[in-house]
């Protein structure tokens, strides 16, 4: 497997059905601020099917789709024969990289189950907050990861 340089090795994702989304997004860190949400763990569905326990993602790309809507960068990701991260994987992706410092990720691979909205982790007041957001909507401030597998 080859990994571009600025892509992430590998990243070991612990699943909110581990340790619950608020307890997740409390190990994302910018500076000395932990992260935070107030949506529960029961309103997002991941669109592919992913293992129930701990696992890793393979060759993470946190760069290629900035400026994209999240329903653009998910058709755009699957083309390229990879996989948008889920909630759970843009948490691990934020723990392991400074992504934050450079721009907010959108979670492309999960969904707020009663309204289809999408999911993003920004920075509020320099803290890092975990939201939902429409999906329609690019932004040149933030854009979906990928990777190439899970194991």
């Amino acid at each position: 497997m080859d990994i571009p340089e600025d892509n992430l090795a590998f990243a070991p994702v612990i699943t909110s059905n581990r340790m619950n989304i608020h307890k997740l997004m409390h190990t994302v860190r910018n500076g000395k601020e932990t992260g935070f949400t107030f949506i529960e763990s029961d309103k997002i569905t991941n669109i592919d099917c992913i293992l129930d326990d701990i696992y890793f993602i393979y060759n993470v790309n946190l760069g290629d789709m900035i400026g994209k809507s999240p329903k653009e960068a998910r058709e755009l990701i699957k083309e390229h024969g990879r996989l948008c991260l889920t909630v759970d994987e843009s948490i691990a992706a934020c723990i392991y990289s400074n992504v934050l410092s450079d721009y907010y990720i959108d979670c492309s691979g999960s969904y707020f189950a009663p309204t289809g909205l999408g999911f993003t982790i920004i920075l509020g007041d320099l803290k890092p907050i975990f939201t939902w957001r429409d999906s329609n909507t690019p932004h040149n401030d933030r854009g979906s990861g990928s990777c190439q597998c899970r194991i």
